[in-house]
């Protein structure tokens, strides 16, 4: 049987939510509903159904779901503030961040390509994985921006 978690992971960051003890993801579609709960069981979760007024909730309570959906894919809930856990450098030089991608993976991280978005550029990591290595190897002085990197990193939910 394939792996279902990574389809998971990506269902919980387009349609659920990760709590410290839960997993929610919400849906309207019946044929869905089934679908998720007949998976979620083969992979020995037990999904508990309730229903909302447009929409039904599945709640599986697992504290192992909730962790490996967040240190292997980055999950973190579309209804919460934040969907994946990333760090995102903007500039208006594509020049400098192509430059700053070559170096952020001579060091072992993993960033994306360098992307233009209307007047500025991305580039963009995702992962808890590339999270923990850039702490360790750069002092972050902003202190929101050090506190949301360490309420990730303990594994609490960013407020």
């Amino acid at each position: 049987m394939r792996d279902f978690t990574p389809y998971i992971a990506g269902v919980v960051a387009a349609d659920g939510h990760l709590y410290s003890r839960e997993v929610r993801i919400g849906t309207s579609e019946k044929i869905f509903l089934r679908f998720l709960r007949t998976n979620l069981e083969r992979l020995g979760y037990n999904p508990r159904i309730e229903e909302g007024r447009r929409v039904w909730i599945v709640r599986i309570y697992s504290t192992q779901l909730r962790k490996v959906l967040t240190n292997l894919y980055g999950t973190k809930g579309d209804w919460g503030p934040y969907k994946t856990i990333r760090i995102t450098f903007t500039s208006k030089s594509r020049g400098f961040l192509a430059e700053l991608r070559t170096y952020l993976k001579s060091v072992g991280l993993t960033p994306t390509s360098v992307k233009k978005e209307k007047e500025v550029y991305r580039l963009k990591m995702y992962s808890l994985e590339n999270l923990k290595l850039f702490r360790q190897l750069f002092t972050i002085r902003h202190p929101v921006k050090l506190s949301r990197m360490c309420s990730v990193l303990q594994g609490e939910l960013v407020p």
